[in-house]
């Protein structure tokens, strides 16, 4: 492997030799002074593909932004950081070789594998509190009124735990989504019982998601 550092002004042609778990240097010395942080980086990149490739389902984003959380020192500099963005492309180009090719017609096999048991989620809950909250302010709201905004809703957190924590606050769903969603959970189960082929599963989601023409 040759030193990545390239440019106009700095040629580096030190080289390092792998063999198993041992690294080797080549015959030729770095002429340029170390960046810092690169080897802490380079572990982070190491165990990044480990755990994406170990965690399917969990973001390869979050594992990273974990990853740097705990190996990163805030008071030492780290300019061999890159992007996150570009740390989770590469975890995420190495697990693609596990996933299952894409089938080229309808009738083809799920692989339960491959599917999260929460594999229907939305955001919905998400949005919702934002839509609450831009009602309560403004398009151009003043910073601190912003925070006391914000203040005042993550003072309600505990009280908000405690009526979830005694079943006294639940979800509010509309009768729309909340019949939707009954549907596709109804299709799947019976996708698994063997009832219906993953044409048959795919053709029913697409007529609730479909548009409803009336000829």
């Amino acid at each position: 492997m040759a030193c990545s550092q390239r440019s106009k002004n700095t040629n580096c042609g030190a080289t390092v030799r792998q063999l198993g778990d041992l690294y080797l240097p080549g015959p030729l010395e770095h002429v340029h002074q170390p960046t810092p942080g690169a080897e802490i980086v380079a572990s982070i990149v190491h165990v990044a593909k480990t755990m994406a490739q170990e965690n399917p389902f969990q973001s390869a984003g979050a594992i990273i932004t974990d990853l740097i959380r705990e190996n990163i020192p805030v008071d030492e500099p780290c300019t061999a950081l890159p992007n996150i963005d570009t740390l989770a492309h590469n975890a995420n180009y190495h697990r693609r070789k596990q996933r299952p090719k894409h089938p080229l017609n309808l009738q083809f096999d799920i692989q339960d594998d491959h599917i999260p048991n929460d594999h229907i989620r939305t955001n919905n809950d998400l949005e919702g509190w934002h839509n609450r909250l831009n009602s309560r302010g403004s398009a151009q709201m003043p910073f601190y009124r912003m925070v006391a905004l914000l203040h005042d809703e993550a003072s309600l957190v505990p009280i908000q735990v405690r009526l979830v924590s005694d079943n006294k606050l639940k979800r509010h769903q509309s009768a729309t989504f909340k019949n939707l969603q009954r549907k596709i959970f109804l299709y799947w189960d019976q996708y698994e019982t063997g009832d219906k082929s993953a044409e048959q599963l795919l053709r029913s989601c697409s007529l609730l998601y479909g548009p409803n023409i009336k000829i």
